[in-house]
């Protein structure tokens, strides 16, 4: 079946392009905003494709962050600028630069950077401009769009507001029930927490998630949404608490899994595990609520 795409205009100078199923990955949702001089994409996901030719001339492109789902478009628009956060702006370089961002074990590098660049239409911009937290794009007649820096996802990950129509773009804050996602290289959980309290904090009459949700009209429902999201986090690790009731290694704690369910299936699925294992035991010490033994296995301090 072929998949379907909707276009919803949420404010005078901003449309939601959705991507197939609410943008389920590989897909993800983009933004179309026009101001009086300028015409600009937030994020150039797959979904764009079957809409570049009745799409307006864009003048930019400003990425939530560089990952392979955020981008599979951005050839279509050699000629517009491309903008992200300067944390992530050198994977936008070269293929290795690229991969180098994910943390990619060296077996799979080839395959990985295939498959960017066959399904994700991954193309260098070794050109892409660079912005830190809180730059502004005046896009004419009023319309602007603020950068809002967003890490945990990745280093340089952002959300974007878009004014006066009121849209807080939120990327890969995505609210989904799978919760937040840190196995990037420079991935961090606290700098997600943070993120997340950020997020909360924003107004707008309009929330648009990179993936899954989908558009939020009530504020009410998105500080639901999002407090739901961000206890994901502390499930994980009480789970990873209970499960070190007696000590375990790393290699048992990444097999037992935090992230995804036993029997979800993937190459990339060990080494997700691995790290995010890593990242919260190195919070759990950091609380002292683990410790290490001394054949370096890992126990929980409450038992």
């Amino acid at each position: 079946m072929a998949a379907t795409y909707e276009d919803r205009v949420v404010g005078p100078a901003t449309t939601v392009l959705l991507g197939a199923d609410n943008g389920k990955y590989p897909d993800a949702n983009s933004l179309l905003v026009q101001g009086a001089e300028r015409t600009v994409l937030l994020d150039a996901a797959l979904g764009v494709l079957p809409r570049t030719d009745r799409l307006p001339e864009i003048d930019a492109v400003l990425l939530t962050h560089a990952h392979e789902d955020h981008l599979p478009a951005l050839h279509r628009f050699p000629h517009a600028e491309c903008w992200v956060h300067e944390a992530d702006r050198f994977a936008m370089s070269t293929l290795d630069d690229f991969i180098d961002l994910f943390g990619i074990a060296p077996e799979r590098r080839e395959s990985f950077g295939q498959m960017v660049t066959e399904k994700f239409h991954f193309v260098p911009r070794p050109d892409s401009l660079g912005f830190e937290d809180g730059h502004v794009w005046h896009l004419g007649g009023g319309v602007r769009v603020e950068a809002i820096h967003a890490p945990g996802h990745t280093a340089g990950h952002c959300m974007f507001k878009v004014e006066p129509d009121s849209v807080l773009f939120l990327g890969d804050v995505d609210l989904s029930s799978f919760g937040p996602f840190y196995a990037d290289a420079f991935a961090d959980i606290d700098d997600f927490a943070r993120t997340i309290e950020r997020a909360a904090s924003i107004d707008a009459k309009t929330y648009v998630s990179g993936h899954h949700k989908g558009i939020i009209e009530s504020r009410e429902q998105y500080l639901e949404l999002i407090r739901r999201y961000g206890a994901v986090i502390d499930r994980r690790e009480q789970r990873l608490v209970d499960f070190l009731s007696e000590p375990r290694t790393l290699e048992q704690i990444a097999e037992h899994r935090l992230v995804y369910r036993p029997q979800d299936d993937g190459p990339g699925i060990p080494n997700v595990e691995a790290v995010a294992a890593r990242r919260h035991l190195a919070r759990l010490r950091r609380s002292g609520r683990v410790n290490v033994t001394e054949d370096g296995k890992y126990s929980a301090t409450e038992c």
